[in-house]
């Protein structure tokens, strides 16, 4: 964002590959989106005002990006609508029947964000078949159920002030496949 505002410019480059950018372990991913989200709300107290007050920006512009750096309120948002579904059905006894109409425009939602913000960018990215795309989509909501629930005391915590160690996120090291035989290897 930094670099945006002073004007600078990047491209998307999807060569090369970067092995190793996901952790093996869920443990250690979450530990990797906590530090995400944590570091989005540290750009975001750090950068909103510059956004809409020092960059020379058009209104649709400066609106994109504080969409962009303010996304991580997602998960403190998805985290109280879970808890608050969670305990309508718990004051209900457990009967979701009054609840199914909102449930229903609920899931509705999520399918519609879930797939337009993932469709485009998999068929870009090229990253398999439909069937693995139909896959994923359908771990998307749960997952993102999980992150939020972890993440919110985080970033909220974040929010406040409160300052973190920064954790590192073991990832293995995958070894390239072995050059052709005849390619100049050295003396």
């Amino acid at each position: 964002m930094r670099a945006q505002i002073a004007g600078w410019h990047g491209i998307f480059a999807m060569e090369p590959a970067i092995p190793g950018l996901v952790p093996e372990k869920v443990r250690h991913w979450q530990v990797q989106q906590k530090r995400w989200s944590n570091g989005f709300v540290q750009v975001t107290r750090k950068l909103m005002r510059q956004v809409w007050t020092t960059s020379n920006w058009s209104f649709g512009a400066k609106l994109s990006a504080s969409f962009l750096i303010l996304i991580q309120a997602f998960y403190p948002c998805a985290a109280v609508a879970t808890g608050s579904l969670a305990s309508c059905l718990l004051l209900q006894g457990g009967d979701p029947t009054d609840l199914l109409p909102l449930i229903e425009i609920i899931l509705a939602l999520i399918a519609l964000v879930a797939v337009g913000m993932t469709l485009m960018p998999y068929i870009v990215l090229q990253r398999g078949s439909m069937l693995n795309y139909v896959k994923t989509l359908g771990l998307l909501t749960p997952l993102m159920i999980y992150v939020s629930l972890s993440n919110a005391p985080s970033i909220l915590k974040t929010v406040f002030g409160h300052q973190d160690t920064w954790k590192r996120t073991p990832k293995r090291r995958v070894v390239p496949a072995a050059a052709p035989s005849d390619t100049f290897d050295g003396f």
